[in-house]
């Protein structure tokens, strides 16, 4: 079973094993939760940045460990490519990268925010939950080896928190998904 924990909470700061934070490699500066993030950290994903060490590219994924910073102390952060670029099937691809990769870390909790830098961000909720609960069946459900994860979506705007919700509902119904994904509000 996969719960996905609605939270009206920034990102950072939920209690969880890790967090997953996008990076995309056509905006710099960085804005949302990566720029959030740097800022937490002093400007290190900046420098990484700046060093080549690190770019967003698509699938790039990069693992930093900062208890003193971070509520959980670890965030992955997830390579988006170009915001430009970000539609639907990418979206479910992306998601479904990530529950891969988390699992093979042997996590079942972890954290997210759906939201990304864009003017448009309530019209967003229905494509972006879409696509986090496509990428999470292909990745997650089915598989033998497959457990219960606890996913906590962050998000401090309460109506964007609203949009995702009714567009999580809206995409577990229209894959059918409703015995193995559920949701719940915290």
């Amino acid at each position: 079973m996969i719960t996905l924990q609605l939270l009206n909470a920034k990102l950072l700061d939920v209690e969880t094993d890790l967090i997953v934070v996008p990076i995309f490699n056509d905006l710099i500066p960085l804005k949302g939760e990566a720029g959030y993030l740097d800022w937490r950290l002093n400007g290190e994903i900046s420098r990484l940045i700046k060093a080549n060490k690190i770019s967003g590219i698509f699938e790039e994924v990069t693992l930093i460990s900062r208890e003193h910073k971070i509520a959980c102390g670890t965030a992955l952060l997830l390579g988006f490519g170009k915001m430009a670029n970000l539609d639907s099937p990418k979206l479910a691809t992306i998601y479904s990268y990530m529950a891969q990769t988390i699992k093979s870390m042997g996590k079942d909790r972890f954290a997210l925010s759906l939201s990304i830098p864009s003017s448009n961000a309530i019209d967003d909720c229905e494509r972006l939950s879409a696509g986090l609960v496509e990428g999470l069946a292909d990745s997650l459900i089915g598989d033998k080896s497959s457990g219960d994860y606890t996913i906590a979506v962050a998000e401090e705007d309460a109506a964007l928190l609203k949009s995702l919700k009714k567009g999580l509902t809206k995409a577990i119904r229209a894959r059918q998904l409703g015995r193995k994904m559920k949701i719940e509000s915290g």
